[in-house]
């Protein structure tokens, strides 16, 4: 481990800090300017119809989808319910503000915990670089833009995240009031989408698994946590919704090979996406290299660095084969925001294995500086290699636009549609001109009515608001 001044290690963590608030600003910011759309209209009928409270999440449990987290929070938190458009900013900005928090506290956890790393520092640098990934190439719009996305997707991330991570700082001496609440928030965290259940539920079982191989026994609080989480997922997965709703995509039943081959094809062609457009590489050695610098290394066993790298890499395929097993290939970018999360932490760990690996098997006083000065090498020829730059980086297009107005005025045009449309009486047949729909913008989830007045999106907003029919001309 490099042996540096206190004085430096506190430069590099605030700096770190820093960068980390910069990556985040811009999406936390932008997501202010969130509008409702699509489903979020749906749910307003369904209100207007009385399925309100229980009896909404009752509804679409049988006839839909098994998401009862999400759906308890969209009958709660709705802007529809609560505030519009004013409502749903401050749900829009807690929301992207608690999903940066909750993954680097995850992380930090990781790396703190399970490798024992006490340095400040590498743990901060780890961090900045997992966020740098998660912050950099995809805009997730999905899950930071759009109320049903954060309350089924984001939302349940989050508890689930935060869960983890408590179960990871408390595992070794854990009491009943930590057993009980990361039991609860797990549980809660299953009622997201069936992608969440699937992280969350193996994430736990590695994490179970190896504090018992830890510690040489099985410890029964771990069992009675990772149980009530199998339950929560297990009653998303029996909801009678989802079946209804697989008949609708594929009325020939449901295929666990055919979902096997579709998580392996999802998996694969998300690594190659990665690997053509992005940096992911350049940021993986960076891992790599603060790791040789500061990482205090503990000698792992070939065998646990064999089971810990065989286990590990199987998150993501597991996280994304309930999607598969339901929905098929169909992979839509709040599937993908959920999957990019476990990647981000399957690279992390192969990082730190890496790491550990080279400084107790390979690195000598005599060589350090050759594979210190090979690491940078290499990692200056992938950032040349990969031709990502600053101007590709999501945050950096997101803050852009800000500093443009973009993310403001088409937040106002969308303003003014929804205002217009409060002004109609019941029964209208309504007509809203093309020239008043904003143009789509980039790194958002744009609003829209379509042309057809029999499409679902205007059918439902058309129910929400009493309309006879809508549509754009």
């Amino acid at each position: 481990m490099l042996n540096i001044s206190k004085n430096s290690k506190r430069v590099i963590v605030i700096i770190a800090m820093a960068i980390m608030v910069v990556l985040m600003l811009p999406t936390i910011v932008s997501s202010a300017y969130s509008v409702m759309i699509a489903d979020d209209f749906s749910a307003g009928s369904m209100f207007k119809q009385g399925y309100t409270g229980l009896n909404y999440v009752k509804y679409y449990y049988n006839s839909w989808q098994g998401t009862y987290t999400g759906l308890g929070l969209i009958a709660i938190l709705s802007p529809i319910l609560h505030g519009g458009l004013k409502w749903l900013r401050i749900i829009a900005v807690i929301n992207a503000l608690a999903l940066f928090i909750s993954f680097a506290v995850l992380c930090d956890a990781i790396v703190a915990v399970v490798y024992k790393q006490k340095s400040v520092v590498i743990r901060a640098l780890i961090c900045l670089l997992s966020v740098y990934v998660f912050t950099a190439y995809n805009s997730y719009y999905e899950g930071i833009y759009w109320f049903t996305g954060m309350a089924v997707y984001t939302m349940p991330l989050i508890i689930t995240m935060v869960a983890l991570a408590l179960f990871i700082k408390n595992s070794e001496k854990i009491n009943i009031v930590y057993t009980v609440l990361i039991s609860l928030l797990g549980f809660f965290g299953m009622g997201g989408s069936l992608i969440i259940s699937g992280f969350g539920c193996y994430a736990l079982m590695l994490l179970v698994l190896f504090f018992a191989i830890k510690e040489k026994k099985i410890n029964y609080k771990h069992v009675f946590i990772f149980a009530v989480w199998v339950i929560g997922a297990l009653v998303n997965v029996a909801a009678p919704g989802n079946y209804v709703r697989h008949d609708v995509a594929d009325s020939s039943g449901i295929h666990p090979l055919s979902a096997i081959i579709t998580s392996i094809k999802v998996y694969v062609s998300r690594i190659e996406w990665f690997n053509s457009n992005t940096s992911i590489w350049a940021v993986f050695m960076l891992m790599v290299l603060c790791g040789l610098l500061f990482y205090e290394a503990k000698g792992l066993s070939v065998k646990n660095i064999v089971f810990t790298l065989c286990a590990i890499v199987l998150l993501p395929f597991v996280a994304v084969f309930p999607v598969a097993l339901g929905q098929g290939d169909n992979m839509p970018n709040r599937v993908l925001f959920v999957l990019d999360v476990s990647i981000i932490l399957v690279l992390l760990v192969i990082a730190l294995v890496v790491s550990d690996f080279i400084k107790k098997n390979v690195m000598t006083e005599d060589n350090t500086k050759l594979i210190i000065t090979f690491m940078v090498f290499m990692i200056f020829t992938s950032m040349a290699l990969d031709n990502f730059s600053y101007e590709n980086n999501v945050s950096y297009k997101v803050a852009v636009e800000l500093k443009d107005g973009v993310f403001q005025d088409y937040h106002s045009a969308v303003s003014k549609i929804l205002v217009k449309l409060d002004t109609y009486e019941e029964g209208s047949d309504v007509v809203i001109s093309t020239q008043e729909i904003p143009a789509d913008i980039e790194n958002y989830k744009n609003f829209y009515i379509d042309m057809d007045p029999a499409d679902w999106v205007n059918v439902d907003m058309s129910n929400y608001y009493g309309f006879n029919t809508l549509r754009v001309e």
